[in-house]
């Protein structure tokens, strides 16, 4: 016996060294309170097309949250928390508006310029132009002087126009389109409108899972909702492999780090005999460190919306806890 003992726990020492990294847990998504209250603000912010707007620029070009984020917070890191909640499949984002930004400071207070494509200056005029064609651009005024084109020396009465374009003051070139320039404001840097940095601000609105977290009677939601009430991040359908080889996914991995807890639960429509057994397997079958985060005391709980008479005292028995939700 004490021989089989030394051999399983031989066996179970290199399974967790060779295979650590190949069998820590996965999740679908996790939840904290920041990031639920977060689903609720967007929920209470969207309008008719179920979409919010959460970010606007004031008059100094800076990016400002229109919810609170706190003092610690800016706009940027609210950005990210908002983009994590749209990858775990909660929240759904579509463009709202592009800030240019410096690239050299990074600054957004830019203000935009035009210059002449062929020399850079920015003495550059509005004029009426005609097109040949040949494709040459004829200034409106040089119409009525000229007999022949000046690209190709055809004759001029075949210019077809008025379109809007350009007259370059400085190097008399004509043209339809001029070269942006920004220059910023703060530190004088100054290029094409290409080599600007930008910033995309989107809107936000909640998906179908999103908004099933915060309203449905699902019994797997409604305890993700309380418990991160309760200060818990939670992981949902984690899977990991256990000790025997076979494979099981939790229903939930709830994790306090502030008071060192850890809660692992298997939700089912109603808790008896068959339900703890089956907790109390897995609980036998999983090395609790090769579930992530979990810290402190690790509770394990079989919880439903209906609980069978006597399934406390059967609990107790395999060491598990049962709760009603």
């Amino acid at each position: 016996m004490f021989e089989a003992k030394k051999g399983l726990r031989e066996r179970v020492g290199m399974y967790k060294k060779h295979n650590a990294a190949r069998f820590e847990s996965l999740s679908s998504h996790n939840l904290t309170a920041e990031e639920l209250a977060l689903l609720n603000i967007i929920k209470s912010m969207a309008g008719v097309d179920g979409l919010a707007k959460v970010f606007d620029v004031n008059a100094d070009g800076t990016v400002v949250p229109l919810i609170d984020v706190g003092e610690d917070s800016s706009a940027e890191e609210l950005m990210e928390r908002l983009d994590m909640l749209v990858d775990k499949g909660l929240l759904r984002s579509e463009f709202d508006a592009k800030i240019l930004t410096c690239g050299m400071c990074g600054g957004r207070r830019l203000t935009l310029k035009t210059a002449c494509p062929s020399c850079g200056s920015e003495y550059v005029l509005k004029s009426n132009v005609y097109v040949h064609g040949c494709g040459a651009l004829v200034p409106e005024e040089a119409v009525e002087r000229l007999i022949s084109c000046p690209k190709c020396g055809s004759n001029i009465g075949s210019v077809k126009g008025p379109e809007n374009g350009f007259v370059c003051s400085s190097c008399s070139g004509v043209f339809k389109w001029l070269r942006v320039l920004v220059e910023c404001l703060g530190c004088g840097w100054s290029d094409v409108v290409e080599n600007a940095g930008q910033v995309v601000l989107r809107r936000y609105g909640l998906t179908e899972e999103g908004l099933s977290i915060l309203v449905s009677t699902d019994p797997v939601k409604k305890l993700v909702r309380r418990l991160v009430s309760e200060g818990f991040t939670v992981m949902r359908d984690v899977r990991v492999r256990g000790i025997s080889g076979a494979d099981y996914v939790l229903d939930i991995v709830a994790v306090n780090v502030a008071h060192l807890e850890s809660r692992i639960y298997m939700v089912f429509r109603r808790v008896g005999f068959i339900e703890l057994l089956d907790t109390a397997v897995k609980k036998l079958d999983i090395d609790k460190s090769l579930i992530g985060n979990v810290v402190g005391n690790v509770r394990w709980v079989a919880a439903g919306p209906e609980v069978e008479p006597g399934a406390e005292k059967i609990a107790k028995t395999f060491n598990v806890d049962v709760e009603i939700i």
